[in-house]
């Protein structure tokens, strides 16, 4: 099976009469089979959006297993925070056990998603260095924005290296 090292999503935001307004675009990857990944990305607001399409840009292929699965996810808790940043926000919190031989650092993927799944909100953060056999825990915060329903954890990037305990 192959594996999405990198995937580029493109956005245009348009006005009722279907004027192109604002672009952007982000990258997602890697993505093993059957999994989904989230990211963000910021086009200028101007307030007189009406619709917005996302359309897949390039994407890489490969089928060398990205090593994810040495970082696991060993628990993990959220609350909202009404007091955090601008709008409120949402404290996460995640720990992850390293399984593998070597010196690791893990990258964390949080999405928050409403009643329906959509997605609300997305943030990330890294864990690590983490020997082989041990623990290590990271948080992050995220906007609050409309009524969170579920969340999601996902280990989106590993890096070996013995580098990184030499920070």
């Amino acid at each position: 099976a192959q594996v999405v090292e990198l995937a580029q999503v493109d956005f245009v935001s348009r006005d009722a009469a279907g004027n192109a307004l604002a672009s952007d675009f982000t990258f997602v990857g890697p993505i093993p089979p059957g999994e989904t990944r989230a990211n963000e990305s910021l086009a200028e607001y101007t307030g007189t959006e009406a619709s917005a399409e996302f359309q897949l840009g390039e994407v890489q292929f490969g089928t060398e297993d990205p090593g994810l699965a040495v970082a696991q996810i060993v628990s993990s808790n959220w609350r909202e925070d009404p007091t955090a940043g601008e709008v409120g926000g949402i404290v996460w919190t995640v720990e992850v056990e390293n399984t593998g031989t070597e010196v690791i650092e893990a990258t964390i993927d949080f999405t928050t998603y409403d009643a329906n799944g959509q997605i609300l909100e997305y943030d990330f953060t890294f864990v690590g260095p983490i020997t082989p056999g041990a623990r290590g825990a990271g948080e992050g915060l995220a906007d609050l924005r409309g009524t969170v329903d579920s969340v999601s954890y996902k280990v989106s990037g590993v890096s070996f290296t013995d580098e990184l305990v030499r920070r």
